[in-house]
């Protein structure tokens, strides 16, 4: 989820907030048995406005693809 910011946070030149939520499954190198399911969530800020990167390509640049 992307949003537009008008202002009211710490970061003067703020344009977007994006919330991502992660899942995470560990794989334990020793057994090679999968963990249990872990939910993460991480916030970002940028200062490039809606038409200049769209959520999905925010979240693109996020996870490094």
């Amino acid at each position: 989820m992307a949003a537009s910011v008008d202002g009211g946070i710490a970061f003067p030149h703020a344009r977007q907030a994006i919330q991502l939520v992660r899942r995470t499954r560990p794989l334990s190198a020793r057994t090679g048995r999968k963990g249990r399911w872990r939910t993460e969530t991480v916030y970002a800020i940028t200062d490039l406005a809606p038409h200049q990167a769209r959520p999905d390509e925010l979240a693109g640049w996020i996870r490094g693809q």
